[in-house]
């Protein structure tokens, strides 16, 4: 299988959730990939159950952004505290390529990365090389 090298730090798109590029961290240190969230509420809409939720973006926009909700997982932070996450699927795009992918959402508004791409979503796609970030 061809992987790709790409930096530890690579813009990012989610089409899907209207979201322009995005700075995000390829942390192969954690499982999952997590979306910075506030605001997090639950919905039903049409019998099918959605998540909707507020994203900052670092010039202070706000977008208020919907999507399905998948289930709720279990996640350990590097700190070793346990949260119960609400889980979405959507799309990302990192460079030329796209993908689905499962983030976590989570309030990220203290970290300096709004997003982080975890060893699931890089798994047999990329090789991270931390001497390359392309920002």
């Amino acid at each position: 299988m061809n992987t790709k090298v790409i930096g530890w730090i690579e813009d990012v798109s989610l089409p899907l959730l209207n979201l322009g590029t995005i700075k995000a961290k390829m942390d192969t240190g954690a499982k999952s990939s997590a979306l910075h969230a506030e605001s997090i509420k639950y919905l039903e809409i049409d019998n099918k159950k959605y998540v909707s939720f507020s994203f900052a973006q670092e010039d202070g926009q706000e977008s208020i952004l919907q999507a399905l909700f998948v289930g709720e997982r279990s996640v350990k932070s590097s700190t070793g505290q346990v949260t119960v996450r609400p889980v979405i699927n959507t799309i990302i795009k990192i460079g030329s390529d796209e993908f689905d992918i499962e983030f976590t959402l989570i309030n990220r508004s203290a970290m300096r990365y709004k997003i982080i791409i975890g060893r699931d979503a890089l798994r047999y796609k990329y090789i991270i090389n931390p001497a390359e970030p392309t920002y």
